[in-house]
């Protein structure tokens, strides 16, 4: 088990590369979602946000193989089809530095202070905790 999520194969897109079918379900559940509310007449602005990604090679794999076929399924068995947005969650060093080949492949980023803050002083979350 891995003591520092930060590290390795939990919780980020690489999960979804390694294991497709648990972004496709996530993919199908939000869309699903807010094509059931677009039925009840209302609107929902819906973006959907890969996280940990490291460079533009992880986010393309993503949303070509994964992201997009899914939406396409869903709008299919609804017959009918909503906007959506594409963005990533950079908390990692590498897709800072590479921030400008992310841009354009994704609708947005958002940037995550803590995960960054952590990965360029090298902090432990232990350490964190230990101390608080």
């Amino acid at each position: 088990m891995e003591a520092n999520p930060m590290m390795g194969h939990r919780g980020g897109v690489r999960v979804g590369i390694t294991y497709p079918e648990i972004y496709a379900a996530q993919v199908k559940a939000i869309l699903s979602a807010a094509l059931e509310l677009k039925r009840k007449g209302k609107h929902v602005d819906v973006q959907i946000m890969i996280p940990q990604v490291a460079e533009v090679r992880e986010l393309e794999i993503i949303i070509n193989n994964v992201v997009k076929p899914t939406a396409e399924e869903v709008f299919k068995a609804y017959g009918d089809r909503i906007d959506f947005k594409i963005g990533t969650m950079m908390e990692t060093v590498r897709s800072c530095l590479t921030a400008d080949k992310i841009a354009k492949v994704v609708d947005f980023m958002s940037f995550g202070t803590n995960d960054l803050t952590q990965a360029v002083f090298s902090f432990s979350r232990m350490m964190w905790r230990i101390s608080s």
